[in-house]
Order: C-alpha cells, then sequence, then structure tokens
C-alpha cells in the first residue's frame, strides 16, 4: 500500500506542473495571436482558458491576464460592452491590472478606462522580504484606487493599539507610500504582525471598500535599552488657568459667604432668634473679600507655580534617563530604540508616591466666641470668650484626625446672675478623602455645661462631611460643613428629635504655618416634655493658628 501512494504521488505532481504550464503557454500563444491581430483564434483560445470544463489549472494571476485579453479581443471585434464586461471582472480580482499603451490600440484603452470608472477598487501590492535601517532608510507601500476615491491608510499592530495614519485624502490611482518603522505612539515596531487597512469611498459611485494586507516584522538584534518617549501633552499638567478662572473665583467667594448667611436662617431653630448671625456675618465678610481678592489676582496671575515645578522637574528626569541609555548604548555602538522605558516612568510615578505617605502632624492654638441659647421654660442666652487647643494628624493624602479641647465663661449680662456658667468641650474626628475636594467624617464629643448650682454632660457622636473648595489664592480654602447627630446623651434630658451642624469658615495653609476661621452652628430639638418644648443651640467663631510637622510642601499641582 506504501508503494502505491509513493507512485501516486509521483504521477500527481507531475501532471500539476504540466497543467500549469500548458495554461502559461496557452496565454503565451494568446498574446502572439493578439499582437498579430488574429483575434478570431485568440478569442476561441481565450473562452477555452477560462471555461469550467477546462482540463488545465488555472491560477488566479492568469485568469485575471485571460479576461484581461479576453477584453481587448471583444473590444476589437466590435463587441465594446462586452469587453468592458471582463476588463471590470479582471479589475474587481486585481486592481493592479493595467493595458500596456504600445500593445493595445487607443479603443481598448478607452474601453478599459471606462471599466475603471464603472468599478470601485481597492489594492496593495504584496510587500517583498526585505532589511531595512530605520534611521536611514523607509519602508515602502503601494496602494492604488481604480479610480478616484477618498482614501484613508491605518498601520495597526496586532496589540491593538491606535493605529498610525500613512495617509488621508483624495487619490486616483497607484500611490507610493513610506513607512519610517515608528508606530502612533512614536515607538520602534516591535516583532510581530501587523496589518495594513485601507478603506476608501468612490467619488464618482459613492460606494465603499477596504482592503487589508498582514505582514510580520522581525527584528534582526536583541532588544536594546529603552529611551524614554517623548512627553504627550496630556502626561504634563496645566501650566495655566484658564481665563474664565477670574470670575469662577469671585462666585466662589459670593457663594461662601451666601452659605454663610443662610446657615442661621435655616439650620438653626427660628424661635431661638439666634443662630450666632453676628459670627456668619463675619464669616461672610471675609469670604466676599477673598472672593474679590482672589478675582483681582487671577486676572493678573494665571500660571500655577507647582505644575510648572513639576513639569520641569518630568522634563529634565526624562533627559536625564535618556542621556544616561544613550551613553550606555554608545558604547555598544548599536542604534537607539525608541520605546518607553518602564524604569524611568516607575521613578516619575514613585517619587510622588513617597511623599504622599508621609506623617504630618499640626498642633495649635484656638481663641473665639461662643452663644449658648436655650428655650424651655425660661429663655437663656449667654456668650463669652472660648480658649483652646487643637491636634490634627494627616497620614498621606487621604486620612485625618483632629481633634480640638476649648473652655469659657458665658454670660447673659454685664452683671453676674445664675444664668452665667462655664462651658468646657472636646472633640476628636476621623476623616477619609473621597474626592480631590471632599472628606467624609465621623467623631465623638465631649461637653459639660456647669455652674455654681449644676453640671450637665454630655456625650455625642456625629457623621458628616467637609468639602474644601479652593478660593483664588494658593492653599487658600472654604470649608464648608455638614454634620447629623445620631446619637446625643445629655444628663437630665431624653434625646433629642432633631440634632444637626453645619459649619462654614475660610482655611489658609503654608508650608508649616495655618490659619482658620470657622464658624459652626449646632441645633437640638428635644421632645416635648410637660406641655413645654427644650430647644437648644451652641453657635460658636473659632480663629485657629496651628504649626505643621514636618513642613509641608507649599504648591501643590492641579490637574
Amino acid at each position: 500500500m506504501r508503494h502505491a501512494i509513493v507512485a501516486g504521488l509521483l504521477l500527481v505532481v507531475p501532471g500539476a506542473a504540466v497543467a500549469q504550464g500548458n495554461t502559461a503557454d496557452q496565454l503565451e500563444q494568446a498574446a502572439r495571436y493578439h499582437a498579430a491581430l488574429d483575434v478570431e483564434r485568440e478569442l476561441l483560445l481565450l473562452r477555452r482558458i477560462i471555461s469550467p470544463n477546462s482540463p488545465f489549472v488555472v491560477t488566479h494571476e492568469q485568469r485575471v491576464l485571460a479576461y484581461k485579453y479576453l477584453g481587448a479581443t471583444l473590444v476589437v471585434l466590435g463587441q465594446r460592452d462586452s469587453g468592458i464586461v471582463y476588463f471590470r471582472a479582471a479589475l474587481e480580482r486585481d486592481p493592479f491590472v493595467d493595458l500596456e499603451p504600445q500593445r493595445f490600440t487607443p479603443a481598448e484603452l478607452a474601453a478599459f478606462g471606462e471599466a475603471r470608472r464603472l468599478t470601485f477598487g481597492l489594492g496593495i501590492r504584496a510587500i517583498a522580504f526585505d532589511t531595512i535601517d530605520p534611521r536611514t532608510e523607509r519602508l515602502g507601500f503601494t496602494v492604488l484606487t481604480t479610480h478616484v476615491a477618498d482614501l484613508r491608510v491605518e498601520l495597526r499592530s496586532a496589540r491593538a493599539q491606535p493605529g498610525l495614519v500613512l495617509y488621508q485624502g483624495i487619490t486616483d490611482g497607484p500611490r507610493e507610500l513610506q513607512w519610517d518603522g515608528l508606530l502612533s505612539d512614536g515607538r520602534l515596531a516591535a516583532t510581530g504582525r501587523y496589518e495594513l487597512l485601507l478603506a476608501g469611498v468612490s467619488q464618482l459611485t459613492h460606494r465603499p471598500d477596504s482592503v487589508r494586507l498582514y505582514f510580520s516584522i522581525q527584528q534582526d538584534h536583541p532588544p536594546l535599552e529603552d529611551t524614554v518617549a517623548a512627553l504627550r501633552p496630556e502626561d504634563l499638567l496645566p501650566e495655566q488657568h484658564p481665563a474664565a478662572m477670574a470670575r469662577a473665583e469671585l462666585f466662589k467667594g459670593l457663594g461662601i459667604a451666601a452659605a454663610a448667611l443662610v446657615i442661621p436662617r435655616t439650620v438653626a431653630n427660628g424661635q431661638l432668634h439666634g443662630g450666632g448671625r453676628t459670627f456668619a456675618n463675619g464669616i461672610a465678610a471675609g469670604a466676599s473679600v477673598a472672593g474679590i481678592a482672589g478675582f483681582i489676582f487671577r486676572q493678573r496671575h494665571r500660571e500655577i507655580p507647582g505644575n510648572i515645578a513639576v513639569n520641569a522637574d518630568r522634563r529634565a528626569r526624562r533627559a536625564a534617563a535618556n542621556a544616561a541609555i544613550h551613553t550606555r548604548t554608545g558604547r555598544r555602538n548599536r542604534p537607539v530604540m525608541r520605546r518607553s522605558s518602564v524604569s524611568a516612568l516607575a521613578i516619575l510615578i514613585a517619587v510622588p508616591t513617597l511623599a504622599a505617605g508621609q506623617v504630618s502632624v499640626q498642633g495649635g492654638v484656638l481663641v473665639g466666641r461662643g452663644e449658648h441659647r436655650v428655650v424651655d421654660a425660661d429663655t437663656l442666652v449667654a456668650s463669652g470668650t472660648l480658649f483652646g487647643g487643637a491636634l490634627a494628624v494627616r497620614i498621606g493624602e487621604r486620612f485625618q484626625i483632629h481633634g480640638e479641647a476649648v473652655a469659657g465663661h458665658l454670660t447673659s449680662a454685664a452683671t453676674p446672675s445664675l444664668e452665667d456658667h462655664d462651658v468646657a468641650e472636646a472633640q476628636i474626628v476621623g476623616g477619609m478623602k473621597v474626592r480631590p475636594w471632599l472628606f467624609l467624617e465621623s467623631g465623638l464629643g465631649f461637653r459639660s455645661f456647669s455652674n455654681s448650682l449644676a453640671r450637665q454632660h454630655w456625650t455625642t457622636w456625629r457623621i458628616g462631611a467637609e468639602a474644601r473648595v479652593p478660593l483664588g489664592f494658593d492653599n487658600v480654602a472654604a470649608v464648608l460643613r455638614g454634620y447629623w447627630i445620631p446619637l446625643v446623651s445629655a444628663s437630665g434630658l431624653s434625646s433629642p428629635d432633631v440634632a444637626l451642624g453645619a459649619g462654614v469658615g475660610v482655611d489658609w495653609r503654608g508650608r508649616r504655618l495655618a490659619i482658620s476661621a470657622l464658624y459652626t452652628l449646632e441645633r437640638y430639638d428635644f421632645p416635648p416634655r410637660n406641655g413645654a418644648q427644650r430647644l437648644e443651640e451652641l453657635s460658636t467663631l473659632r480663629v485657629r493658628v496651628g504649626m505643621w510637622w514636618p513642613r509641608t510642601s507649599r504648591a501643590k499641582p492641579s490637574a
């Protein structure tokens, strides 16, 4: 059985070669008949070649050539429309097919031109095996449209990265394109499989068409040490504020002032006729001044110093990394490939990450005014000066813990009375940054009110959020707070039905010194008892001066 199979192979292979050779001989004979104007014998021979019953193997290229000569023969015989049909069949199979002017008559050339206008097709000539040096040589592509068309030529990698557009525009006929071996990201094409995609729309028939050619690239040397690609615009931070930034700063300042005026009129209980409106008016005035000053400042100073410094540092690191790589590769006398360096990018990213992992501590002193209002059987209004201290710990850029302790003596009139009392308060709050401008917070508070007759202890737990809105100057921000107090334990009192708080202020943070002014209001509405309802609120205006350790960065980059 093995001998029979081998013998069969020996018989079949020569047979195929003879068949192809007979087809080639017949096409050469048909070309000679055409040159001698023996079109009747040429027509008979060509129809025998394209016939499905032909005993010979006909390749794709041979069939295209047969259609070409068959169309020309029919034009000579006066059958122009039939000749155009065969010309179109040849063009549909190979858009590069053409008639040589020295071998064909003007009538045949005119009919072939009409076939081109009626048939829209795109073609890419096969790429021959070649070796190039991308520093001095280019890889050539030949593309073609059968008639005028809007063409786009794109080279893509199998890695699904954005394609490189080699040509886009109106073209007619063949066009030579050159490729320097660089991809859309500026890197040298790596070893792998690529595709050349042609997509076009006919300007005559408005029909679309596309064709693609796959090819492979093999680098003939081991991968070299990569250099850092040029920094793209999206790799750099904006170095100037937009022109509309000045107006935005003004509106933000006025908006914060409006928030300060709204809090005592909405959050506070109207029956108490208080809410620390004097404190709110002070914050509103300060925010308005900050907004106007920020408007003037941003009109004159649009640059962002922090971003400029970061961009300069990135450019310097890239230049230093590339210089070192050029030095090392130059010693080996090898070409340098423009490919992004992972190690260099790691340097650019790791440095800010390490800085963000530091722990900063702030200690400071507090001074302010407080106002305590109570409506029960009687009405109590007492105010006074508060003194205290604050401690804050910031862990990286996301977490912070801060605590405050204040105390003071509140009086209800110029002369001492039983309504005068002392207040002492301590609180500790933890927060987590969920947005660059927003912290979620939760914490405990301990407070006591006392006079010569009694002492009342409070314990509260609150949850809420703090928003920081940058104002016109570097490191100046408006602070907005809102929180709900779900747990309130006050000696001698039941839990309140309503317990909430709000605050607004202005904060400035330098490299070491920090100054803030904050207005806060807490409201407590207790359930009615014995026909009377206790309403209570505490409003404060606190000015805090603190010092950071270690010293923090003054200018922070803005995205």
